[in-house]
């Protein structure tokens, strides 16, 4: 019996990004885009359209993105705005 999959091996990345992306970008700089990328690959490897997210992942992706965790959160807060 084949074991199923879960996530996806890679996802699109449009050549341009629309306001929103800009906005997070105008905001943050290129760290906030780097780890906005960095969270689309953990959602998108892990169960392929969310992540579990609690203290203890946010240390983990922080740590792997080379950010405070602050500054993890601070973005993704801004993203959720956005």
């Amino acid at each position: 019996m084949a074991v199923q999959k879960k996530g996806i091996d890679y996802f699109p990345l449009s050549t341009e990004f629309d306001d929103s992306i800009e906005l997070i970008i105008a905001e943050f700089g290129m760290t906030g885009l780097g780890i906005l990328i960095k969270l689309w690959q953990k959602i998108y490897a892990t169960e392929g359209y969310y992540c579990v997210w609690n203290e203890d992942v946010a240390l983990m992706f922080s740590r792997k993105c080379g950010e405070g965790v602050n500054v993890v959160s601070e973005v993704i807060k801004g993203c959720l705005r956005r």
